[in-house]
């Protein structure tokens, strides 16, 4: 009778073959792997414009035709919405180009502004 009851015995687990919350201790390549930070890919929309002479030109002339202007003045600078009148201006002037009053004409007058 003892022989039947081992044979049935022998598909359970004992307590030794169940997994513990205890961590596994980690081989010296394993902690090297894990302590290295991952690489995580990032898609960019990137909006990095090279500016021609033409273009550089035309918002020159458009900034000095805002200042002529006494709607546009302002005590430190321009009006609000200047940047949208000047992009129409560029374009009035340099009809290939597609530069956006943010962030392409904000961040050129900001250069030429130091």
């Amino acid at each position: 009778m003892e022989g039947k009851s081992q044979k049935s015995l022998k598909g359970v687990t004992t307590a030794k073959d169940i997994p513990t919350s205890q961590p596994v201790p980690l081989s010296p390549i394993e902690l090297v792997e894990s302590s290295m930070p991952m690489k995580v890919k990032r898609k960019t929309h990137s909006t990095k414009h090279l500016w021609t002479k033409q273009e550089d030109v035309a918002l020159v002339d458009g900034l000095v035709e805002l200042s002529k202007d006494l709607a546009w003045k302002s005590e430190n600078g321009f009006r609000t919405g200047y940047l949208l009148h000047l992009e129409k201006l560029m374009v009035a002037k340099v009809s290939s180009s597609n530069l956006k009053a943010t962030p392409h004409i904000e961040s050129r007058y900001k250069l030429l502004k130091r």
